[in-house]
């Protein structure tokens, strides 16, 4: 079966976002996905589609450079937009998975996040996967089968996951950019199903480690005990993470 793109309403959109935003001004929708916002205060929209059956929105903001605005935190700040917007818009408990995933109960990743530093800008890039019938997300596990009879379209989850990340941008920026005072730690902790439980990590370096994982450092590092041990996390040493407990859903 072929998903067929969805239509995006570019000035509905525009008027969504823009409206009372303190950051977003430029918003366009393409399908090519290499298309990624660049200037700060754009936001593209791009439809693709990953496998049969699927397509894929990546969408993509750019925001002003700031020293203090380091990748880790921007990812682990989009991620968690991600996952409150996903719940309210379906009810179904997804949960982000440190450092940039967002995974359903059943353990199924459904969305992602990252964000890197550009020339001019801080780009973040959302991804997030639709079945055939607009459904998040893809082949749906049974968690998914719990949906409201309103199920989210692409246009209301875009819209949805960028008010909240722009929301825990904007606080962030009030209190100076500093993770604990702005709320992000804890926003972070309440929709993360990699905390206060067992996890298992693939590192890049071939090895695997296994532990609790017990927070996040000030740093934005996942930190793991192992018995008497505690080693610290940074994104660029991990290439999968999986929580080993049952999350709720």
């Amino acid at each position: 079966m072929t998903a067929t793109l969805p239509a995006i309403d570019l000035e509905s959109v525009a008027v969504e976002l823009a409206t009372g935003s303190r950051l977003w001004r430029d918003i366009r929708v393409t399908t090519s996905a290499d298309d990624v916002a660049s200037t700060p205060g754009q936001v593209v929209v791009g439809l693709q589609h990953p496998e049969p059956g699927t397509y894929q929105a990546g969408f993509s903001v750019a925001l002003r450079r700031h020293e203090a605005d380091v990748p880790v935190w921007i990812t682990l700040m989009a991620s968690t937009a991600l996952a409150e917007a996903i719940r309210g818009d379906t009810g179904v408990a997804v949960w982000s998975v440190w450092p940039d995933s967002v995974i359903a109960p059943d353990g199924q990743a459904i969305a992602g996040a990252e964000a890197y530093e550009a020339t001019d800008a801080m780009v973040v890039r959302f991804r997030v996967v639709f079945g055939s019938d607009g459904t998040p997300f893809g082949p749906a596990p049974a968690a998914l089968e719990q949906y409201a009879a309103e199920r989210p379209g692409v246009q209301s989850l875009v819209v949805e996951v960028l008010q909240a990340f722009e929301r825990l941008y904007l606080r962030w920026s009030d209190f100076a950019r500093d993770p604990g005072p702005s709320g992000l730690v804890a926003d972070y902790a309440s929709f993360c199903g990699s905390i206060k439980v067992e996890v298992e990590a693939d590192l890049q370096n071939g090895g695997r480690l296994l532990g609790t994982a017990e927070g996040i450092d000030t740093d934005g590092r996942l930190v793991v005990r192992r018995g008497e041990t505690i080693t610290t996390l940074a994104p660029q040493n991990v290439s999968h993470v999986r929580p080993l407990a049952v999350l709720p859903s």
